[in-house]
């Protein structure tokens, strides 16, 4: 059987087409590797292609590192174009007072009386200053502030069909100082402090009523003027807003009220003693200039 299978072998053509004209045997063309190394290069193999598996792309890298350099170094210049400019914010505040109910009635005679609260939009204007700290993310701005917190308060007597209307719109003229911090370009959050002197202390309130005439609600407004007089307000806030790097900027604020807003005085109208903090959020375009002129 074996003389056989060595006649087969011998009968087998050189295979000139697969191999070029005059190319040996393909029998003799290579010789056969000895097992260890068929195994060790097979396993070599394996190994090569497990090693470029866990390699990481060059070309990712690459690119991540370029993205973070470009957005680092784009964010310290997409606001504000200058580190010193000046400019003029308008707005309008969302204003409310606590504890309004808690004045205009003392608790013996709440039960007689339903009270609901409304508050109305008032405007803000601020004349500012920004200054940015060079290669940094933090700014300084400083704010001359003219604001009013306005609520407006219906009592309505239970017993009888009589309303009572009472508008609360005092007027604050102040200051502002906030420090602000560039998340991403303009994108920037602050944080800071108002403080405002009220401007109409004594004339912050209208009076009207569905029984008097308007010769008795003037009356009586002249005296709730002179037992409810406001105070100052000073106050804590917290900013989120986008400045664009040709001056338009666009923010929201909550400012959060430290002090009580109210004085109340003796009076022949029951009014009580409470402490009345103001919560306002504003919401406000600005436009700023650098000291250069405009951008």
């Amino acid at each position: 059987m074996s003389n056989n299978i060595q006649k087969s072998i011998n009968q087998l053509p050189n295979a000139p087409s697969a191999y070029g004209r005059g190319s040996p045997p393909w029998r003799n063309r290579l010789p056969a590797l000895p097992t260890c190394l068929r195994q060790a290069g097979g396993k070599a193999g394996r190994g090569e292609r497990r090693q470029r598996q866990f390699l990481p792309d060059t070309t990712l890298i690459t690119g991540i590192l370029t993205f973070i350099m470009f957005a680092g170094s784009g964010a310290a210049r997409a606001q504000y174009h200058d580190e010193l400019m000046f400019g003029l914010r308008v707005g309008g505040n969302y204003s409310q007072i606590t504890n309004l109910t808690n004045v205009l009635i003392n608790d013996e005679n709440k039960p007689m009386y339903e009270f609901s609260e409304k508050t109305t939009y008032s405007p803000a204007v601020s004349l500012f200053s920004h200054y940015r700290f060079q290669e940094t993310q933090i700014a300084l701005e400083g704010a001359l502030n003219y604001n009013q917190i306005a609520v407006d308060v219906d009592k309505n007597s239970l017993v009888s069909e009589s309303k009572e209307t009472f508008n609360f719109h005092y007027q604050y003229l102040g200051f502002g100082l906030y420090t602000k911090v560039y998340l991403y370009r303009g994108l920037m959050v602050g944080v800071g402090t108002n403080m405002g002197f009220c401007l109409n202390s004594s004339s912050g309130i209208a009076y009207q009523s569905s029984t008097g005439s308007l010769a008795q609600d003037m009356q009586s407004e002249e005296h709730i003027r002179q037992a409810l007089k406001g105070r100052a307000n000073v106050s804590g806030g917290a900013v989120l807003g986008y400045e664009f790097r040709f001056g338009l900027s666009v923010q929201a604020s909550y400012l959060y009220g430290f002090t009580d807003l109210m004085e109340t005085g003796v009076n022949p109208y029951k009014f009580s003693e409470a402490r009345n903090n103001a919560r306002t959020l504003q919401v406000a375009v600005s436009w700023a200039v650098s000291r250069k002129g405009f951008y």
